[in-house]
């Protein structure tokens, strides 16, 4: 019965990498436009959701946050939020970044472009730049359908790593990252993008953080007031 088990789970994982298989160069040019679309488009918005996962003294913890952000030109700002009064805020600026979260506004070092996340390396700005690093012999399509494309990736993290210095810090403890972006084939723009990141911070053992980012509102006004006034 065994043996007949082992081999039922062969042929099911063979015909599974069958039906992902290595992505053609067309969807990774079309990946590639998307990217390049979106850093031309004047100004978008973002949902944002996501958990943190780890396990201390034999027990799994999940913490849920859900947020939102935005871009307009060079301005970027994400908003994140836990349980009790937990947040993550980040407001970047060109060169400059302000940094916020329960303790009230944090200074350098600590603040930086890959502040505001849920965990190390988890980020929204953050998993931007995965998205925008990756690694093209990585991809696989995931789904495919009409109107949409949705491809698996692992971004470069020594790229990432060497976008500035609070990105550099933040890759010395992350292990792997993954992730998903779907496309929307009719706008060439990305509309979702989850990223998967395993890290360890401190003494703490092995933490999962994932978020998703959905995008909104291509080209429209960001209006909700000047961050940090």
């Amino acid at each position: 019965m065994r043996a007949w088990f082992g081999i039922w789970l062969t042929l099911v994982g063979v015909a599974f990498l069958g039906c992902v298989g290595p992505t053609p160069a067309a969807e990774a040019a079309q990946l590639r436009r998307a990217i390049d679309n979106l850093a031309q488009v004047r100004s978008y918005s973002l949902t944002m959701a996501g958990t943190i996962r780890y396990t201390m003294e034999g027990r799994e913890w999940v913490w849920p946050f859900s947020g939102e952000g935005w871009a307009a030109e060079e301005r970027f700002y994400s908003f994140l939020s836990g349980i009790a009064d937990t947040f993550k805020e980040v407001y970047i600026t060109g060169e400059r970044v302000r940094c916020r979260d329960a303790r009230g506004e944090v200074a350098p070092p600590e603040c930086g472009p890959a502040f505001g996340g849920i965990g190390v390396g988890a980020a929204p700005y953050t998993a931007l730049a995965y998205l925008k690093n990756f690694e093209e012999a990585s991809l696989r399509v995931a789904a495919s359908a009409e109107g949409q494309l949705r491809l698996g990736f692992r971004p470069n993290l020594a790229q990432v790593a060497a976008l500035d210095a609070s990105h550099g810090r933040a890759m010395q403890q992350v292990t792997a990252v993954a992730g998903e972006v779907a496309l929307d084939r009719e706008r060439g723009l990305p509309v979702q993008v989850t990223v998967w990141v395993d890290f360890r911070a401190g003494d703490v053992a092995p933490q999962r953080a994932t978020l998703t980012l959905e995008f909104y509102g291509f080209g429209e006004p960001v209006e909700r007031g000047e961050p940090f006034s």
